[in-house]
Protein backbone atom coordinates (compact mmCIF):
# COMPACT_ATOMS: atom_id res chain seq x y z
CA UNK A 1 0.00 0.00 0.00
CA UNK A 2 1.38 3.41 -0.68
CA UNK A 3 2.05 5.18 2.24
CA UNK A 4 1.68 8.26 0.38
CA UNK A 5 -1.91 7.34 -0.36
CA UNK A 6 -4.26 8.62 -3.30
CA UNK A 7 -5.15 12.31 -4.05
CA UNK A 8 -8.89 12.74 -4.04
CA UNK A 9 -10.61 15.71 -5.65
CA UNK A 10 -11.23 17.80 -2.23
CA UNK A 11 -8.66 20.39 -0.61
CA UNK A 12 -8.55 22.34 2.47
CA UNK A 13 -9.02 25.52 0.28
CA UNK A 14 -12.42 24.17 -0.83
CA UNK A 15 -13.72 23.82 2.95
CA UNK A 16 -12.36 27.06 3.61
CA UNK A 17 -14.55 28.56 0.80
CA UNK A 18 -17.73 26.87 1.57
CA UNK A 19 -17.10 27.92 5.33
CA UNK A 20 -18.78 30.92 6.23
CA UNK A 21 -16.31 33.42 8.29
CA UNK A 22 -15.51 32.90 11.45
CA UNK A 23 -13.16 31.77 14.24
CA UNK A 24 -12.96 28.11 12.64
CA UNK A 25 -12.49 29.41 9.13
CA UNK A 26 -9.43 31.94 10.39
CA UNK A 27 -8.31 28.96 12.15
CA UNK A 28 -8.33 26.81 9.11
CA UNK A 29 -7.07 28.98 6.83
CA UNK A 30 -4.01 29.49 9.20
CA UNK A 31 -3.44 25.68 8.56
CA UNK A 32 -3.81 25.72 4.73
CA UNK A 33 -1.23 28.59 4.90
CA UNK A 34 1.87 25.84 5.81
CA UNK A 35 3.77 26.22 2.94
CA UNK A 36 5.23 22.63 2.87
CA UNK A 37 7.81 21.35 0.61
CA UNK A 38 7.28 24.10 -1.61
CA UNK A 39 3.34 24.01 -2.27
CA UNK A 40 0.63 25.85 0.10
CA UNK A 41 -0.88 23.13 2.65
CA UNK A 42 -4.22 24.45 1.64
CA UNK A 43 -3.93 23.52 -2.09
CA UNK A 44 -2.78 20.02 -1.74
CA UNK A 45 -5.36 17.62 -2.40
CA UNK A 46 -6.60 15.27 0.54
CA UNK A 47 -4.55 11.67 0.32
CA UNK A 48 -6.60 8.93 1.15
CA UNK A 49 -5.27 5.53 2.03
CA UNK A 50 -6.35 3.59 -0.87
CA UNK A 51 -8.26 4.46 -3.89
CA UNK A 52 -11.65 3.61 -3.30
CA UNK A 53 -14.08 6.15 -3.69
CA UNK A 54 -16.60 5.37 -0.19
CA UNK A 55 -12.68 5.08 1.38
CA UNK A 56 -12.45 7.52 4.50
CA UNK A 57 -9.39 7.11 5.82
CA UNK A 58 -6.72 9.53 5.16
CA UNK A 59 -3.27 8.42 4.18
CA UNK A 60 -0.33 8.02 6.81
CA UNK A 61 2.10 10.62 5.18
CA UNK A 62 -1.12 13.35 4.67
CA UNK A 63 -2.27 12.90 8.37
CA UNK A 64 1.78 13.80 9.22
CA UNK A 65 1.35 17.38 7.36
CA UNK A 66 -2.14 17.66 9.34
CA UNK A 67 -0.96 17.21 12.38
CA UNK A 68 1.69 19.38 11.73
CA UNK A 69 -0.28 22.04 10.14
CA UNK A 70 -2.57 21.56 12.67
CA UNK A 71 -0.02 22.22 16.03
CA UNK A 72 1.08 25.45 13.96
CA UNK A 73 -2.16 26.79 13.81
CA UNK A 74 -3.18 26.29 17.43
CA UNK A 75 0.12 27.96 18.38
CA UNK A 76 -1.38 30.93 16.45
CA UNK A 77 1.78 30.42 13.78
CA UNK A 78 0.56 31.53 10.03
CA UNK A 79 2.72 31.42 7.23
CA UNK A 80 5.66 28.79 8.56
CA UNK A 81 7.47 27.32 5.69
CA UNK A 82 8.28 23.63 6.63
CA UNK A 83 9.91 21.03 4.74
CA UNK A 84 9.82 16.87 5.22
CA UNK A 85 13.13 15.53 6.42
CA UNK A 86 14.34 11.97 8.29
CA UNK A 87 15.53 13.48 11.28
CA UNK A 88 13.49 15.07 12.93
CA UNK A 89 9.87 14.56 11.00
CA UNK A 90 10.00 18.34 10.03
CA UNK A 91 12.00 21.44 9.63
CA UNK A 92 10.14 24.33 9.82
CA UNK A 93 11.08 28.35 9.20
CA UNK A 94 8.70 30.44 12.07
CA UNK A 95 7.69 33.92 10.92
CA UNK A 96 9.86 35.29 13.08
CA UNK A 97 12.72 33.63 11.25
CA UNK A 98 13.43 31.01 13.67
CA UNK A 99 13.69 27.62 12.55
CA UNK A 100 12.60 24.68 14.78
CA UNK A 101 12.54 20.83 14.34
CA UNK A 102 9.48 19.01 14.77
CA UNK A 103 8.79 15.20 15.19
CA UNK A 104 4.53 14.43 14.77
CA UNK A 105 2.98 11.26 15.70
CA UNK A 106 -0.57 10.01 16.87
CA UNK A 107 -2.17 8.26 19.83
CA UNK A 108 -4.36 6.08 17.91
CA UNK A 109 -4.84 2.95 20.45
CA UNK A 110 -8.07 1.97 18.32
CA UNK A 111 -6.57 2.22 15.09
CA UNK A 112 -6.81 -1.19 14.44
CA UNK A 113 -10.14 -1.81 15.29
CA UNK A 114 -11.47 1.08 13.05
CA UNK A 115 -9.09 -0.41 10.38
CA UNK A 116 -10.90 -3.63 10.38
CA UNK A 117 -14.20 -2.11 10.35
CA UNK A 118 -13.39 0.14 7.31
CA UNK A 119 -11.76 -2.77 5.65
CA UNK A 120 -15.18 -4.74 6.08
CA UNK A 121 -17.31 -1.94 5.01
CA UNK A 122 -15.50 -1.49 1.73
CA UNK A 123 -15.56 -5.13 0.96
CA UNK A 124 -19.57 -5.28 1.66
CA UNK A 125 -20.28 -2.14 -0.74
CA UNK A 126 -17.71 -3.65 -3.71
CA UNK A 127 -20.15 -7.28 -3.24
CA UNK A 128 -23.24 -5.38 -3.78
CA UNK A 129 -21.46 -3.17 -6.61
CA UNK A 130 -20.00 -6.66 -8.21
CA UNK A 131 -23.44 -8.67 -8.16
CA UNK A 132 -25.39 -6.55 -8.37
CA UNK A 133 -27.08 -7.04 -4.80
CA UNK A 134 -30.59 -5.51 -4.90
CA UNK A 135 -31.04 -3.52 -1.73
CA UNK A 136 -34.62 -3.04 -2.27
CA UNK A 137 -34.81 0.83 -1.44
CA UNK A 138 -33.50 -0.48 1.76
CA UNK A 139 -31.64 1.05 4.36
CA UNK A 140 -28.89 -1.52 5.88
CA UNK A 141 -26.74 -0.92 8.84
CA UNK A 142 -24.51 -3.11 10.43
CA UNK A 143 -22.22 -3.46 13.14
CA UNK A 144 -20.72 -6.12 15.64
CA UNK A 145 -22.03 -6.63 19.57
CA UNK A 146 -18.78 -6.44 21.15
CA UNK A 147 -17.96 -3.11 19.06
CA UNK A 148 -21.23 -1.54 20.47
CA UNK A 149 -20.82 -2.57 23.86
CA UNK A 150 -17.58 -0.47 24.28
CA UNK A 151 -19.73 2.80 23.50
CA UNK A 152 -22.10 1.80 26.26
CA UNK A 153 -19.28 0.67 28.53
CA UNK A 154 -18.00 3.90 27.75
CA UNK A 155 -20.60 6.19 28.53
CA UNK A 156 -21.71 4.21 31.90
CA UNK A 157 -18.01 5.34 32.69
CA UNK A 158 -16.57 1.64 32.87
CA UNK A 159 -12.86 0.41 31.21
CA UNK A 160 -14.29 -0.58 27.78
CA UNK A 161 -12.26 -3.12 25.87
CA UNK A 162 -12.07 -4.54 22.50
CA UNK A 163 -10.99 -8.83 22.35
CA UNK A 164 -8.91 -8.95 19.86
CA UNK A 165 -11.18 -11.80 18.22
CA UNK A 166 -14.48 -9.60 17.87
CA UNK A 167 -14.35 -8.72 14.92
CA UNK A 168 -13.31 -10.46 11.45
CA UNK A 169 -9.42 -9.44 10.61
CA UNK A 170 -8.27 -12.41 8.20
CA UNK A 171 -8.91 -12.36 4.64
CA UNK A 172 -10.41 -15.79 4.51
CA UNK A 173 -12.60 -14.61 7.52
CA UNK A 174 -13.59 -10.88 5.52
CA UNK A 175 -14.32 -12.84 2.18
CA UNK A 176 -16.37 -15.72 4.42
CA UNK A 177 -18.34 -12.84 6.25
CA UNK A 178 -18.99 -11.01 2.82
CA UNK A 179 -20.06 -13.63 1.48
CA UNK A 180 -22.17 -14.75 4.28
CA UNK A 181 -23.87 -11.32 4.08
CA UNK A 182 -24.57 -11.26 0.48
CA UNK A 183 -26.52 -14.29 1.04
CA UNK A 184 -28.46 -12.83 3.55
CA UNK A 185 -29.95 -10.04 1.29
CA UNK A 186 -29.89 -12.68 -1.53
CA UNK A 187 -33.01 -14.81 0.54
CA UNK A 188 -34.35 -11.46 1.11
CA UNK A 189 -34.42 -11.52 4.67
CA UNK A 190 -33.36 -7.09 4.72
CA UNK A 191 -37.26 -6.69 3.32
CA UNK A 192 -37.90 -7.47 6.93
CA UNK A 193 -37.80 -4.16 9.27
CA UNK A 194 -35.39 -5.06 11.86
CA UNK A 195 -33.71 -2.53 14.87
CA UNK A 196 -30.09 -2.60 15.40
CA UNK A 197 -31.03 -4.23 18.79
CA UNK A 198 -33.05 -6.80 17.68
CA UNK A 199 -30.94 -10.24 18.35
CA UNK A 200 -29.48 -11.82 15.18
CA UNK A 201 -29.54 -15.70 15.80
CA UNK A 202 -30.13 -18.12 12.26
CA UNK A 203 -27.87 -20.75 11.30
CA UNK A 204 -28.37 -20.38 7.77
CA UNK A 205 -26.30 -17.54 8.30
CA UNK A 206 -23.43 -19.58 9.87
CA UNK A 207 -20.54 -16.66 9.86
CA UNK A 208 -23.51 -13.52 10.54
CA UNK A 209 -24.28 -15.34 14.08
CA UNK A 210 -20.68 -16.33 14.81
CA UNK A 211 -19.60 -12.58 14.70
CA UNK A 212 -22.67 -11.96 17.13
CA UNK A 213 -23.61 -8.91 14.16
CA UNK A 214 -26.21 -6.84 15.05
CA UNK A 215 -28.16 -5.78 11.68
CA UNK A 216 -31.14 -3.15 10.78
CA UNK A 217 -33.52 -2.05 8.45
CA UNK A 218 -35.66 0.39 7.30
CA UNK A 219 -36.92 1.74 3.95
CA UNK A 220 -35.62 4.34 1.95
CA UNK A 221 -38.84 5.20 0.38
CA UNK A 222 -39.90 4.22 -3.09
CA UNK A 223 -37.51 6.47 -5.03
CA UNK A 224 -34.34 4.90 -3.74
CA UNK A 225 -32.32 2.07 -4.69
CA UNK A 226 -31.17 1.04 -1.44
CA UNK A 227 -27.91 1.92 0.80
CA UNK A 228 -25.88 -0.24 3.18
CA UNK A 229 -23.05 1.53 5.47
CA UNK A 230 -21.57 0.47 8.66
CA UNK A 231 -22.71 1.77 11.98
CA UNK A 232 -19.55 2.96 13.12
CA UNK A 233 -20.27 3.88 17.19
CA UNK A 234 -17.17 5.20 18.20
CA UNK A 235 -14.52 2.46 20.31
CA UNK A 236 -15.15 3.89 23.81
CA UNK A 237 -11.64 4.77 25.36
CA UNK A 238 -11.08 5.69 28.93
CA UNK A 239 -9.07 8.56 29.72
CA UNK A 240 -6.89 6.31 31.64
CA UNK A 241 -6.42 4.03 27.97
CA UNK A 242 -6.23 7.57 26.20
CA UNK A 243 -3.44 8.60 28.60
CA UNK A 244 -1.32 5.36 28.53
CA UNK A 245 -1.38 5.78 24.83
CA UNK A 246 -0.23 9.00 24.78
CA UNK A 247 2.82 8.92 27.48
CA UNK A 248 4.04 5.55 25.04
CA UNK A 249 4.09 7.92 21.66
CA UNK A 250 6.26 10.41 24.57
CA UNK A 251 8.44 7.98 25.40
CA UNK A 252 9.50 6.72 21.84
CA UNK A 253 9.93 10.24 20.35
CA UNK A 254 12.14 11.36 23.81
CA UNK A 255 14.32 8.13 22.99
CA UNK A 256 14.14 8.75 19.24
CA UNK A 257 14.71 12.24 19.76
CA UNK A 258 17.33 11.69 22.42
CA UNK A 259 19.87 10.57 18.92
CA UNK A 260 19.96 13.61 16.71
CA UNK A 261 22.21 15.60 18.17
CA UNK A 262 19.94 19.05 17.40
CA UNK A 263 21.18 21.93 17.50
CA UNK A 264 17.81 24.28 17.13
CA UNK A 265 14.84 24.22 19.24
CA UNK A 266 12.59 20.63 19.08
CA UNK A 267 9.15 20.52 19.10
CA UNK A 268 6.48 17.54 19.10
CA UNK A 269 3.31 17.28 18.09
CA UNK A 270 0.90 14.39 18.86
CA UNK A 271 -2.43 13.88 17.28
CA UNK A 272 -4.85 11.93 19.42
CA UNK A 273 -6.96 9.93 16.97
CA UNK A 274 -9.06 8.04 18.91
CA UNK A 275 -13.42 9.30 19.12
CA UNK A 276 -15.70 9.05 22.20
CA UNK A 277 -12.94 9.27 24.99
CA UNK A 278 -13.33 12.02 27.94
CA UNK A 279 -10.43 13.96 25.92
CA UNK A 280 -10.19 16.68 29.37
CA UNK A 281 -10.31 14.26 32.14
CA UNK A 282 -7.12 12.38 30.01
CA UNK A 283 -5.20 15.50 28.95
CA UNK A 284 -5.76 16.83 33.03
CA UNK A 285 -4.41 13.72 33.62
CA UNK A 286 -1.35 13.31 31.31
CA UNK A 287 -0.35 17.10 32.85
CA UNK A 288 -0.99 16.14 36.17
CA UNK A 289 1.15 12.70 36.03
CA UNK A 290 4.20 14.29 33.44
CA UNK A 291 7.69 14.10 33.96
CA UNK A 292 9.42 17.46 35.68
CA UNK A 293 10.59 17.97 31.82
CA UNK A 294 9.62 17.58 28.44
CA UNK A 295 13.44 17.41 27.59
CA UNK A 296 14.55 16.53 25.01
CA UNK A 297 11.27 18.84 23.25
CA UNK A 298 11.13 22.87 23.81
CA UNK A 299 7.12 21.91 23.40
CA UNK A 300 4.72 19.58 23.28
CA UNK A 301 1.72 20.52 21.99
CA UNK A 302 -1.54 17.47 22.30
CA UNK A 303 -4.00 17.86 19.78
CA UNK A 304 -7.66 16.55 20.25
CA UNK A 305 -10.01 17.79 18.06
CA UNK A 306 -11.12 21.52 18.26
CA UNK A 307 -8.85 22.09 21.40
CA UNK A 308 -4.91 21.41 22.06
CA UNK A 309 -2.56 21.50 24.82
CA UNK A 310 0.81 23.65 24.94
CA UNK A 311 3.22 21.61 27.16
CA UNK A 312 6.22 24.10 27.95
CA UNK A 313 8.71 24.01 31.08
CA UNK A 314 6.49 26.10 34.12
CA UNK A 315 3.13 26.13 32.32
CA UNK A 316 0.68 24.20 30.32
CA UNK A 317 -1.37 26.21 28.33
CA UNK A 318 -5.25 25.31 26.63
CA UNK A 319 -5.74 26.42 23.26
CA UNK A 320 -9.23 26.08 21.06
CA UNK A 321 -10.32 27.52 17.65
CA UNK A 322 -12.42 29.99 18.96
CA UNK A 323 -9.90 31.50 21.71
CA UNK A 324 -6.29 30.60 20.31
CA UNK A 325 -5.04 33.84 20.21
CA UNK A 326 -5.16 34.32 23.96
CA UNK A 327 -2.81 32.65 26.02
CA UNK A 328 -5.79 31.16 28.60
CA UNK A 329 -3.62 29.10 31.42
CA UNK A 330 -5.36 25.75 31.83
CA UNK A 331 -3.12 24.10 34.30
CA UNK A 332 -0.55 26.70 34.68
CA UNK A 333 2.66 25.18 36.61
CA UNK A 334 1.68 21.61 38.11
CA UNK A 335 4.09 18.72 38.82
CA UNK A 336 7.02 21.03 37.74
CA UNK A 337 5.45 22.17 34.25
Amino acid sequence: MDRTGYPTSRTLNDIITNLSAGSHCSFLERVASLSLDGALFGSLPYRNLTDHDRESRGAKSFLEALTLARGLAFLNLGSCVGRRTLQPDFEVRLPSGCEVGIEVTDAFRTASYQGRLQNIRLAIIDRIRSEPLALDGRLIMLTFRAVMETSVAMNLGREPTVPDQAIPYKRSDVDAFVSDFASWISAGEHRTDRKISDEFSDQRFPELTRWDVMLSSSSMGDAHQGEFENLLPHIGQSSAQVRSTVETRIDKKRRKAETYGLHRPLWLFIEIADRNVRASRALEEIVQAADTSVAPFERIVLIYEAFAVDLRPGMATRMDMVSVNRDIPYWPAIGGF
